[in-house]
């Protein structure tokens, strides 16, 4: 009997013991990492879950409140170079994030100086290094345990983006990729205007023509006839000054004025650009395997472009205005 009683007291003060533990298990700390045009972002955070609670935002967490989106220790921002958060510039740093839950309207997003934080502190907005609204919206999906996430990466930045139970907040991070995509209309003239663009050295040597040729399945050889024809065949392009971002666009005969997809020049050096691709105005592809390298006439204006290989130099395709030769 004494084994017994003995028994159910240990297991009583390990129940004690273990509760909290268990609680404290349920929010693991966890590190969300993307680099960024070399800038690496990062947040450090706890994972509470929703554990069946019928109510969190306006329930376990208050309507008015200044909350951390997180548990334990605040969560932290930590970006390696300057950036700016919601068009707000904010230098390179480490930063305790905090959110202002207001019922109907947006909530306030802070970046708070002091990483040292427990979720408890509730820091003033006043405090913050730069306060943001944000919009909170419903999820896609219930989320049971609270996630940071990146996500539309761009050469110059992505959203940061929180998901609880039936919340998430997406907030905009832009990111200074290191150059310059527009010119000045002065710049832009030496290159404008249409060419012809020659991609047969892309083509296969003959040898691998025909290696190629004898591997194709049966139906799919017309296909790559049509390709080695549209290489070995120049086809015009226009090169054009966007009006509103001074960017120079590249554009085929057969692609529509008003596609989602845009591909433009971003200048390197003097000359020099690589490819960039637009996704709906935004940059969302720097093309750094090959570059453009312009040779200019007696009157300064681009006669002819080279398209090398950036690593090997070897040439890619040519261009010349029409007439040139």
């Amino acid at each position: 009997m004494r084994l017994i009683r003995t028994s159910l007291i240990t297991a009583g003060l390990l129940g004690s013991i273990a509760a909290p533990l268990l609680a404290q298990a349920a929010s693991e700390r966890a590190t969300l990492r993307q680099t960024i045009s070399g800038t690496v972002v990062e947040i450090d955070y706890a994972r509470p879950s929703v554990r069946g609670r019928d109510l969190i935002f306006g329930g376990q967490v208050h309507w008015g409140e200044i909350w951390t989106p997180g548990a334990r220790d605040a969560t932290v921002l930590s970006v390696s170079e300057d950036f700016a958060i919601a068009g707000v510039d904010v230098a390179a740093g480490a930063y305790s994030v905090w959110l202002e839950l207001i019922e109907n309207g947006d909530w306030q997003l802070m970046l708070h100086p002091d990483t040292s934080l427990f979720h408890t502190d509730h820091p003033p907005l006043e405090e913050g290094t730069v306060v943001v609204p944000v919009q909170p919206r419903p999820t896609d999906g219930f989320v049971e345990t609270l996630a940071f996430d990146i996500q539309h990466i761009r050469a110059d930045g992505g959203h940061l983006i929180m998901r609880w139970a039936d919340t998430e907040v997406s907030v905009p991070l832009g990111i200074d990729p290191g150059y310059v995509l527009s010119v000045t209309p002065e710049v832009a003239a030496q290159f404008t205007g249409t060419w012809m663009h020659d991609r047969s050295a892309a083509a296969p040597s003959a040898e691998e023509i025909e290696e190629i040729r004898a591997e194709i399945p049966d139906g799919q050889s017309a296909g790559f006839e049509a390709y080695l024809e549209s290489l070995m065949t120049p086809v015009p392009l226009e090169i054009f000054q966007h009006p509103e971002s001074g960017q120079l666009w590249i554009r085929y005969p057969d692609e529509p004025a008003d596609a989602e997809y845009q591909m433009i020049l971003v200048p390197r050096a003097e000359g020099i650009f690589t490819l960039g691709f637009l996704w709906r105005g935004e940059l969302s592809e720097l093309w750094d395997a090959s570059f453009w390298e312009f040779e200019m006439d007696d009157s300064g204006i681009a006669a002819y472009f080279d398209e090398r290989n950036s690593e090997t130099d070897a040439l890619e395709s040519r261009g010349a205005r029409p007439g040139g030769d």
